[in-house]
């Protein structure tokens, strides 16, 4: 008998197949091809498999995962590995009639789940087949215990334990099927609706969020209970408050947060100035985007004979969240705060990061200074790093300072009084960017969207956020001051969480380099061993069609920084010493750094304690880091679909982005992504090659690959969905 699995795992390597084939495939010369026949349609009545226009099967909802790790290749951002092997579990089995035999239990989790199968991810790189009926009712990202079922050498296994539950609370839409009440979750990865306890009243297709308490261990849905509306679906306020629930971010602050806030003055005491540098005579001021509110850094600078002398004053968050205090505890909860199209989820309450703590115009503010020494050619020469109080002079805006900087009459007399300053910053910041790169240090231009709201904070306008010449003057300054803070926690000895980025997998290398042979790069994977190497890459390709494509696969490459208590480098900033001090109203990490200082000039015997406590908040950190970023990933996909409802029909030009065997990805100028699926494609049957990433047409020879310029129809935009759908409109304009 042909089973299932088989054919499951045949279509899982060859994508899609004919019954020819598959028959060629399993039965080797066989005559009996009714199993096949039988299986086959079990399979598609199932809605496991699907058969295109060709006769061909292939499974539902099946696209090629990305050689660099990711689904497919539209986004920037790299896919975080998982896991981690934490030990090796046995126990016995046995039988009547049948001598004890031993299975290893393999800890892990679902990293996949479809209708009638599931795949399981061993924590020492196992993958294993998992049939429904062995799931144990586990859901997607459960960790779990695992064996084999079918031999030593077998892919198959079945799920022995539940450990711990990844999804114990859903957020979806409420629908009525048949009289039955169903929350059918947002992450469509889940495959699974949450059956519902019949209570009147709830409303179809509003946004929920349900608990479930009940889970099957027979393929069926799980029960729950609703605990919070969010509002009607396809709003995007339900929409986004969805978002936030889905990643566990809360959006208020508990009463005892509150009250902790509220107790702090508003205004600086003596005796808290009397152990600080006085630094409220001098020229320094803040430089950040104009609906910025937690202005969190300041600048300043003058000249020392050759040398620069450039102060970076960061507002002193640590004085007011003290350790273990409520305030402390929901900060480190939170990690970080979580920035949405018009709207901002802080990590602390407003009172402190948009008032007390924020470094505000003509207000005196407490500060941990770092004033950096940098000679001629952009080394730092020497620092002080202290307590201080200052008051900024001037609340300035990067479109300002941009074009005063490019040469506006108006903007320089407005400005005067600090207009050498800014030039003398401009100047210096060419020179560290110069030595940063010489160093080795990757530049990532990934664009990244900038929105435009109505008064009802509606999507009106959608386009690509320019960075100018004073965005990446205060961008070079704030790299050096954590470098220099970084080299001054090693080398005394001061417990931190540093920012670390390793090397690239050796396999992801050897995928990339094989992918842009298809461009003319005869690359070797052994040399691309130092960020140099792609740094040199990343220069040749400037101008080029293939430009964006191969920058994006490129960083998609690259591991994901994340924080650690050990300092192992930073690979993409090609920097030995690298961490977070500069923002620590919005990061968890950045407040931890400013902690160690204070105990390091105060309590010296309190850094022993807070050592053993820096593991747990580098992976608490690091976690919550990576919601965030998937939280606003999500939002800005809902405002894009909300701007592209109204464009339903229009015409656009945009790069093939992503592809997979079902369907490519146009990313637009605007940075809009939609999705062309293949059976739109009328003239030909498209064949995906996975190695070189290419769509081939069988009859016509056709070719559409990754950066290839387009032509696309808007035909849909889902907010539900965070998804745009096109269709091509016209010929190609180019072939790369």
């Amino acid at each position: 008998m042909i089973t299932e699995e088989k054919i499951i795992e045949l279509l899982e390597k060859y994508e899609r197949l004919s019954k020819k084939e598959l028959k060629k495939l399993m039965l080797k010369g066989d005559k009996d091809y009714v199993p096949v026949e039988e299986t086959l349609k079990k399979l598609k009545r199932d809605r496991v498999l699907l058969k295109d226009k060709l006769g061909r099967y292939y499974l539902a909802g099946k696209s090629a995962e990305s050689m660099f790790g990711g689904k497919k290749l539209g986004r920037t951002s790299e896919i975080a590995a998982e896991g981690k092997k934490t030990g090796k579990h046995e126990r016995k089995v046995s039988s009547k009639g049948k001598r004890k035999a031993r299975s290893r239990e393999i800890e892990g989790k679902i990293a996949l789940i479809k209708n009638k199968y599931a795949f399981f991810e061993g924590e020492g790189g196992e993958r294993l087949y998992i049939p429904a009926e062995k799931l144990m009712g586990a859901m997607l990202n459960d960790r779990v215990t695992a064996v084999k079922t079918g031999g030593k050498e077998s892919d198959r296994g079945a799920i022995t334990s539940v450990l711990e539950r990844a999804n114990q609370t859903v957020v979806g839409t409420i629908e009525n099927k048949n009289g039955d009440i169903f929350l059918v979750p947002d992450d469509y990865r889940l495959n699974v609706k949450i059956k519902l306890d019949k209570k009147e009243g709830l409303p179809e297709n509003f946004k929920a969020v349900a608990e479930i308490y009940q889970y099957s261990q027979d393929g069926g849905e799980p029960l729950g209970r609703i605990t919070e509306i969010l509002g009607e679906g396809e709003q995007p306020g339900a929409e986004m408050l969805s978002v936030l629930r889905a990643h566990n971010i809360p959006d208020v602050f508990d009463q005892s947060v509150i009250d902790e806030a509220e107790k702090i003055p508003e205004f600086i005491s003596s005796a808290e100035i009397a152990d600080r540098e006085d630094l409220r005579g001098e020229s320094i001021f803040t430089i950040d985007g104009i609906d910025a509110k937690d202005l969190d850094d300041a600048v300043s600078i003058k000249m020392q004979g050759e040398d620069y002398i450039l102060g970076v004053h960061i507002a002193d968050v640590s004085h007011y969240v003290r350790p273990d205090s409520a305030l402390d505890a929901e900060a480190l909860k939170r990690g970080t705060s979580v920035y949405f199209p018009g709207s901002v989820i802080p990590m602390l309450p407003k009172r402190l990061s948009n008032g007390i703590c924020s470094l505000n115009p003509n207000a005196d503010r407490l500060a941990l200074s770092c004033v950096m020494q940098i000679g001629p050619e952009g080394e730092v020469i020497s620092y002080r790093i202290f307590k201080s109080v200052i008051r900024s002079c001037e609340r300035l805006v990067y479109e300002d300072i941009n074009k005063l900087l490019e040469g506006d009459e108006e903007l320089k007399r407005r400005y005067s009084h600090i207009y050498d300053e800014l030039i003398l910053m401009q100047k210096l910041s060419g020179i560290l960017g110069k030595r940063r790169r010489a160093a080795g240090s990757i530049d990532f231009n990934a664009p990244e969207p900038e929105f435009t709201l109505d008064e009802e904070g509606k999507a009106i306008d959608v386009r690509v956020h320019e960075r100018g010449v004073s965005n990446m003057m205060i961008e070079e300054f704030m790299l050096a001051c954590n470098q220099t803070v970084a080299r001054h926690m090693r080398t005394n000895n001061l417990p931190a969480v540093y920012r670390i980025h390793e090397k690239p997998e050796k396999s992801k290398v050897e995928n990339f380099v094989s992918f842009i042979r298809g461009y003319g790069y005869n690359i070797k994977a052994k040399n691309l061993n130092e960020p140099k190497d792609y740094a040199r890459l990343l220069d040749s390709l400037k101008g080029k069609p293939e430009e964006r494509v191969i920058s994006r696969l490129m960083l998609r490459t690259m591991q994901k920084a994340k924080y650690s208590q050990e300092n192992t480098g930073h690979f993409g900033l090609a920097a030995q010493d690298y961490l977070h001090f500069t923002s620590p109203i919005r990061r968890y990490p950045d407040l931890i750094v400013h902690r160690m200082i204070h105990f390091s000039l105060e309590k010296p015997a309190a850094l022993g304690v807070w050592a053993k406590r820096m593991p747990a908040v580098a992976l608490r950190t690091s976690e919550r880091e990576r919601a965030a970023q998937e939280a606003e990933w999500e939002g800005d996909d809902i405002k894009k679909a909300e701007y592209m409802l109204n464009h339903i029909g229009e015409k656009f030009d945009g790069v093939i982005s992503g592809m997979c065997s079902t369907a490519f990805w146009v990313e637009l100028d605007n940075t809009v992504e939609g999705m062309v699926p293949l059976s739109s494609l009328r003239d030909d049957f498209y064949i995906f090659d996975q190695e070189r990433y290419v769509l081939t047409g069988r009859n016509t020879g056709a070719r559409f690959k990754l950066g290839q310029s387009v032509r696309i129809k808007v035909t849909g935009a889902s907010i539900r969905g965070r998804s745009v759908s096109f269709e091509l409109a016209g010929k190609k304009k180019n072939k790369l």
